[in-house]
């Protein structure tokens, strides 16, 4: 990988060459020796960035389409399991933190409240029904299995809020 052509301090023309880190180690190296001292070296800037490792827990907003759409799932998931008379409906999204593996796992807080419809009204709409003074915080772990496209809420944790 040729840039340009230059004159050596013997007046030689040379080409010049973006070299690798490696190659710019050995020649530098080469150089301190006190041998081939004619020929210029490019340097290149290496910047380092903060990364996620591959498979570990990241953070994220809780805005975000894919986590509200999991949190929204998870909680009609608890609606479904729970023992209560009376559907629960999602407040807010605390927090979410997402790993990617062979599967989408997201770990998600939220608080949900317990509303007035009764899970026996047949086609009731959760998202306008009046909620109650009761608030659950709760941990969800939902799983996205992008193969099949299905959604699985491993496990749950609530809490009342105080």
């Amino acid at each position: 990988m040729f840039n340009q052509k230059t004159q050596s301090s013997r007046g030689h023309p040379t080409l010049t060459r973006k070299l690798s880190y490696s190659a710019q180690h050995k020649l530098l190296l080469h150089r301190l020796s006190g041998q081939e001292q004619s020929q210029p070296v490019d340097t290149e800037l290496i910047t380092t960035r903060n990364v996620q490792p591959l498979g570990g827990w990241f953070k994220r907003d809780t805005k975000s389409v894919e986590i509200q759409a999991a949190a929204q799932a998870a909680v009609k998931k608890f609606n479904s399991k729970s023992k209560s008379k009376k559907y629960f409906r999602l407040v807010d999204i605390i927090a979410a933190e997402t790993q990617v593996t062979n599967t989408i796992n997201h770990r998600i807080e939220v608080v949900i409240g317990k509303t007035n419809c009764l899970k026996s009204e047949e086609n009731a709409d959760v998202d306008s029904c009046v909620l109650g003074k009761k608030r659950l915080t709760c941990i969800f772990d939902v799983q996205l299995n992008p193969r099949n496209n299905q959604l699985d809420i491993s496990t749950s944790s609530c809490q009342k809020v105080q």
